[in-house]
């Protein structure tokens, strides 16, 4: 169920993460720290009204919209992007978006610990090998 914290503070988080580089805010943490500060209190006082229109939607839409919120969070994983170069990106980020509806689905069926679990071991299957590996 989703509850006026976590509906606050994933959306939140959520701009943080993109508001540097899509609106080249890393240079100004502290209107960062704002506008999120700010995103917050004005999420917690109308989750009521937020979470009453998401019910509305399908659990399959809703699915849907935030597997393409995960894989566009992830296009910022390649090295110098490129904004001209957005639509091969685009094809770059499929894979995520289909993990994105695969957690969506473990988190849905089994909870939120399960499929951040299951996003750790992807994550950590290919970066566990690059720590160790010499050269």
């Amino acid at each position: 169920m989703l509850q006026k914290k976590n509906i606050s503070i994933s959306s939140v988080t959520f701009f943080f993460l993109i508001s540097g580089p899509i609106w080249y805010l890393n240079d100004f943490p502290f209107i960062r720290l704002i506008i999120c500060v700010f995103l917050y209190i004005f999420l917690y006082k109308f989750s009521d009204f937020i979470y009453n229109k998401l019910i509305r939607l399908q659990n399959k839409l809703l699915l849907i919209f935030t597997s393409i919120g995960f894989a566009l969070l992830h296009i910022f994983n390649f090295s110098h992007f490129q904004f001209f170069l957005f639509p091969i990106y685009l094809i770059y980020i499929l894979p995520q978006f289909f993990l994105g509806l695969i957690l969506g689905i473990v988190r849905l069926k089994n909870g939120f610990f399960w499929s951040v679990l299951l996003h750790i071991l992807i994550n950590g299957s290919v970066t566990w090998p690059k720590l160790f590996t010499h050269g």
